[in-house]
C-alpha cells in the first residue's frame, strides 16, 4: 500500500467519524429540543412501575392502551409483551424516540402496538380506554384540561409519579424499595 492511499484512507476514517459524530450531536439536540419544547424529557418508567401496570391491566378484558409520551418505548413494549391481549398505541413527538420505538416494532415483530408521531394533545384521545403516562407537571396539568373536554368516563388513567392538581386518584401505589415513587390510577378525571 503505497502513502497515497493510506493518506486516502485516513480521511475517509476521518470523514466518518466527523459524520458519526455530527449524526450524534443533531440527535442529543433533538431530544434537548424536544424535552424543552414539552418539559417531559424521555425517561422510561422503572421496571417496578412497568410490573404495576402490566398486573392491572392482565386483569382486564381486551382494550385500547395509549401511551403519552412513550419516549423511547421502554413501558409500551413491555406492556404489550405482559399483557398482549389488548392493543397500544404509543404518542410521542420526538422524532428520535419514535424511530427508535419504529424500529424496536419493526424487528420484534409486535402485532399489538401501533405508534404516532404527535403531541398528545392533538391526537384524538377518544378510543382509548386506558391512558398510561409519565409526564412532568406542566404536561398533566394540559392533559387534564384536554381529558375534562374529550374522556369517556370509563377511562382509566395510570400516571407514574406525577398527579393531577386538584383531582382525587381512585387509587395511590407505594412502593416499600422507593417510598417517593408513586402510581396515581384515575377513573376519569
Amino acid at each position: 500500500m503505497d502513502s497515497e492511499s493510506a493518506s486516502a484512507k485516513e480521511l475517509c476514517i476521518l470523514i466518518a467519524y466527523v459524520l458519526a459524530l455530527l449524526l450524534i450531536l443533531c440527535a442529543a439536540f433533538s431530544i434537548l429540543y424536544h424535552t424543552f419544547k414539552t418539559h417531559c424529557p424521555p425517561i422510561p418508567s422503572s421496571l417496578v412501575i412497568a410490573r404495576s401496570i402490566s398486573q392491572a391491566l392482565k386483569q382486564r378484558a381486551p382494550a385500547t392502551v395509549y401511551e403519552l409520551g412513550s419516549g423511547f418505548g421502554f413501558l409500551l413494549f413491555y406492556l404489550a409483551k405482559q399483557a398482549p391481549q389488548h392493543a397500544y398505541i404509543g404518542v410521542e413527538i420526538s422524532p428520535i424516540p419514535y424511530c427508535v420505538c419504529v424500529c424496536v416494532k419493526k424487528f420484534a415483530r409486535f402485532k399489538n402496538v401501533a405508534l404516532i408521531r404527535s403531541d398528545f394533545l392533538k391526537t384524538d384521545l377518544k378510543g382509548a380506554e386506558f391512558l398510561v403516562c409519565y409526564l412532568a407537571a406542566p404536561a398533566m396539568r394540559l392533559l387534564k384540561i384536554k381529558l375534562i373536554q374529550e374522556a369517556k368516563p370509563e377511562l382509566y388513567v395510570f400516571s407514574n409519579f406525577f398527579e393531577f392538581r386538584g383531582a382525587t386518584p381512585d387509587k395511590v401505589e407505594r412502593f416499600e424499595n422507593n417510598p417517593s415513587q408513586k402510581l396515581y390510577l384515575y377513573r376519569c378525571i
